[in-house]
């Protein structure tokens, strides 16, 4: 979690944000580990939790009439039906050059591969790698950055130190296109 979270605490920092996906496995501790560096904080999730400043929505279809500076989705879109609906809804919550911060698994990579074969992709709607994302976003969005980390569980640290298998997981940055 610390290379994840030291690459989206520099974005959100003083920024008004929106965290998709705030309440699960690994996002509840990324949206409290952000909120005391953003500006302000909203979550959303698809399932309810104790914290009021989570909202419970989907961000596909929901619209909750104000923009943001910059829009974190933490290991979410890989789960989402409808990935352009859930990214054009995205780039209308963002102010114009707002920054969207996506984090996924790499499906170019080794442990996100052997998870797939060993227990299939119950959860997963789509692998991406660096091309599917560009391809998804290039509507509303350029992207600035790529980068690689080691991936969000605790068993991906056994890849840190071993440069070709590092990249289990991407943190893609991109800027809203000016309407």
């Amino acid at each position: 979690m610390t290379k994840r979270f030291s690459i989206i605490k520099r974005y959100v920092e003083g920024k008004d944000v929106l965290d998709i996906g705030s309440i699960g496995n690994y996002n509840d501790s990324l949206f409290y580990s952000i909120k005391p560096y953003c500006k302000s904080i909203i979550g959303i999730d698809i399932r309810e939790g104790q914290d009021k400043s989570i909202i419970v929505a989907d961000m596909q279809y929901c619209n909750l009439n104000r923009q943001f500076d910059v829009v974190v989705a933490g290991d979410v879109i890989e789960h989402v039906e409808n990935q352009g609906i859930f990214v054009e809804n995205i780039a209308q919550h963002l102010v114009n050059s707002g920054i969207l911060i996506v984090s996924t698994p790499n499906a170019r990579s080794l442990a996100p591969f052997l998870s797939f074969l060993s227990k299939g992709s119950r959860f997963h709607t789509m692998w991406h790698d660096r091309n599917t994302i560009k391809n998804i976003l290039k509507k509303h969005f350029i992207i600035k950055n790529v980068f690689y980390i080691p991936g969000n569980r605790k068993i991906y640290s056994i890849f840190n130190n071993i440069p070709l298998l590092n990249k289990n997981g991407m943190i893609v940055v991109a800027e809203k296109k000016v309407i």
